[in-house]
């Protein structure tokens, strides 16, 4: 795991990423980008993610730090982050399955790191994901998101919903499908090496101006 968490730093920092940048991790999961989190400076990491059981435990409120946006309720830390001494970087973690992320307060992303998410997407939700994302970047971030390549050559595989579908359903996309889709919602997309499992590929993706 912590080969996994390390690997993923050192790819970022290849890709320009400093210490200094702020860092927006969507479906955090259980801190996968941990190593991130002790890069970069205080307080410069965001992440979010739908389920709740990976973000945080229940019924440990000691252990509750960042904020919700509501500024009245105290999520939970990661373990991960606990056991390696993150607290001090104030890392800011919140369960959102709409896209959320008014948890930045104004404040916009060097980097969106988008890891195992758009594997699960239809071509709607990935709009609604890089909308959202529209308001939270800096005018010259980065955003990096794997997803799934289609075996059948179709542009996309897998359910016609998200929402109602179960979170196992995976869809798949052919590189010019995806592209196409990231396209219409006003970004420019393009493929690169990637850190990701070797059936997954990586969109490197920039805001339109």
């Amino acid at each position: 795991m912590e080969s996994e968490a390390e690997g993923l730093l050192l790819w970022l920092m290849d890709q320009g990423l400093e210490p200094q940048h702020v860092l927006l991790d969507i479906g955090c999961g259980k801190g996968k980008l941990r190593s991130v989190v002790g890069y970069l400076d205080e307080g410069n990491y965001y992440g979010f993610d739908r389920a709740q059981e990976v973000v945080y435990k229940m019924g440990e409120p000691e252990k509750f730090f960042g904020h919700h946006p509501d500024r009245s309720t105290w999520m939970c830390a990661f373990d991960q982050f606990e056991k390696l001494g993150l607290f001090a970087k104030r890392p800011t973690v919140w369960l959102s399955d709409r896209f959320n992320v008014a948890p930045l307060a104004g404040r916009k992303a060097d980097f969106i790191f988008c890891k195992d998410v758009w594997t699960h997407f239809t071509p709607k939700m990935i709009k609604r994901c890089l909308d959202a994302c529209s308001t939270a970047i800096a005018d010259d971030g980065v955003m990096y998101a794997s997803f799934t390549v289609s075996k059948s050559g179709k542009y996309h595989e897998g359910p016609d919903s998200y929402f109602g579908a179960e979170y196992k359903d995976n869809t798949a996309y052919t590189v010019e499908g995806i592209t196409k889709v990231a396209s219409e919602a006003g970004w420019d997309a393009e493929l690169m090496e990637t850190p990701c499992a070797p059936h997954n590929q990586t969109l490197r993706l920039t805001r339109r101006s």
